[in-house]
């Protein structure tokens, strides 16, 4: 599995920042060929690998607010909840693994 992420990685990296050549046709003959990035591509590499990327504004709202509505439902008092909250908002900036 790990060399099958890296491969696709790789890949990923390749295709984003050194391109693929695509065939230009004109009247059915191919005359050149024109380099192709893809940026999006690039956008995911990024985002994957630095935090500076990361797009986590909303996510931190869902997560909060999922996590305490969890714990209340689950019969959990508002501090137990709250700390829940703190684990959940630690989660999301990527300062603490889930």
């Amino acid at each position: 599995m790990r060399i099958g992420i890296a491969r696709a990685e790789s890949a990923a990296w390749h295709r984003a920042t050194d391109g693929w050549l695509r065939p230009v046709y004109q009247g059915g003959t191919k005359v050149g060929n024109v380099r192709e990035f893809d940026t999006k591509l690039l956008m995911f590499v990024l985002s994957a690998r630095l935090k500076r990327y990361r797009q986590r504004g909303d996510i931190t709202l869902t997560i909060k607010d999922r996590a305490k509505q969890l714990a209340l439902a689950h019969g959990l008092t508002e501090a137990d909840a709250a700390e829940l909250v703190e684990v959940a908002e630690r989660i999301a900036r990527g300062d603490e693994k889930a």
